[in-house]
């Protein structure tokens, strides 16, 4: 699934060379690993070094505020977009959903979320208790 996921990615990347592009990664914590950059081969390194597997619990609303925070202080010239490729293994709670919802709103921000499973794997649970602070 990892190497589908940086496939999809570089792919999208490679077809879109007017945009920016920052890349943050999460599993049980989101983490930086590149910035809003207009440098598609930066951006490249950046997608081909998330070899690390995931974790058994995946924080997602921690790693979307981590992408939304990259939004934060950025003029607003174009359509903003967070591209999120998970495992389907996605845990919100109201709270965070409520939070990112508002976050969103504010930076103007779509999300494109691809879910990679494998044949037979479990639903992912959107509501759970589990979640209790996400970012920015």
């Amino acid at each position: 699934k990892a190497q589908a996921a940086r496939r999809l990615l570089s792919e999208f990347v490679s077809n879109r060379p007017h945009d920016l592009f920052g890349v943050a990664g999460f599993s049980t914590q989101p983490f930086y690993i590149s910035p809003l950059t207009e440098h598609k081969s930066a951006i490249q390194a950046a997608i081909n070094s998330m070899e690390t597997p995931g974790l058994a619990f995946t924080n997602v609303a921690k790693g979307l505020g981590m992408g939304l925070s990259y939004f934060k202080d950025q003029p607003h010239t174009g359509s903003r977009v967070i591209v999120l490729v998970s495992d389907g293994a996605a845990s919100l709670d109201h709270r965070a959903q409520k939070t990112l919802r508002e976050w969103f709103e504010r930076y103007r921000v779509s999300l494109y979320w691809f879910f990679l499973r494998t044949e037979n794997a479990a639903n992912s649970s959107m509501e759970t208790d589990s979640m209790t602070s996400v970012y920015p």
